[in-house]
């Protein structure tokens, strides 16, 4: 997609679980761990059921709603719940056929693999195995907390929400005007600068904001920041998204409505 910040559909997916779950939690906690666990495993089997349903019926919306990614969230809470009933274990097998797992889907998976789908499985159980059987003294453990990959994981997140804006401005903006002086695969360059800026922003604005911003102050900017969005959001939605100034900037310049807006 060309589009800055269209990655931020998985955050909303994420936050909705976020939300609800604890409010899911607090109704039912009275029941007991063991329905609980029960009603869990239920709701992600038809999840995982409309999931296949979608990709086969309505692919676009069964990639980017919540329903039917509700059930790969769901497997992390299961684990969860298994895991404050026993504790990690060891056990080099299965956590390496995890890694196996994920990697066969890093490496086989493409745009025609529909998803989330039965094939989706198979990094989510790879994911269980490693989180249940992935115990400290395993091969596995040992390799994936590594300085560097350590590292990476710590700068994830800020990689993650840098790196849609920066490849989208490149192709848009920069990939045609840089070709005509330098015959090179930019892409090695853009990774680089995205996990510098990354680790930039992780020092300078992640860490701190987490650890030692006031909560006088977080609460205000957060509550400016949320009300600021809404308002936007609102008048968004009175003027039909914009309608008269899209209709302006087309009647100027088409490339620019059509690229920028």
């Amino acid at each position: 997609s060309q589009k800055l910040l269209f990655h931020t559909w998985s955050l909303g997916v994420e936050e909705q679980y976020y939300l609800f779950f604890p409010i899911f939690l607090i109704l039912f906690w009275s029941s007991g761990k063991k329905n609980i666990v029960w009603v869990i495993a239920i709701l992600a089997f038809f999840s995982f059921i409309l999931s296949e349903w979608g990709w086969r019926n309505y692919p676009i919306f069964n990639f980017y709603l919540s329903p039917t990614r509700a059930w790969e969230l769901f497997a992390g809470s299961l684990v969860a719940f298994y895991l404050d009933k026993k504790s990690q274990q060891s056990n080099q097998l299965k956590s390496f056929v995890g890694m196996i797992l994920i990697a066969s889907a890093i490496y086989f998976y493409d745009e025609t693999t529909p998803f989330p789908s039965i094939y989706t499985l198979v990094p989510v159980i790879g994911t269980a195995l490693i989180i249940i059987f992935a115990d400290s003294k395993t091969l596995v453990a040992k390799v994936l907390s590594s300085k560097y990959l350590v590292g990476i994981g710590l700068i994830s997140f800020s990689a993650y929400l840098w790196h849609q804006p920066i490849f989208v401005f490149y192709e848009r903006e920069m990939e045609d005007y840089l070709n005509l002086y330098f015959d090179i695969d930019w892409r090695p360059i853009l990774i680089l600068f995205i996990l510098s800026i990354s680790t930039f922003s992780y020092f300078v604005i992640e860490k701190p904001f987490r650890y030692q911003v006031p909560k006088k102050i977080f609460i205000s900017t957060f509550t400016i920041i949320t009300i600021l969005l809404i308002s936007i959001s609102f008048y968004g939605h009175k003027t039909v998204g914009f309608e008269k100034t899209k209709i302006e900037l087309f009647s100027k310049n088409k490339s620019l409505y059509i690229n920028h807006f």
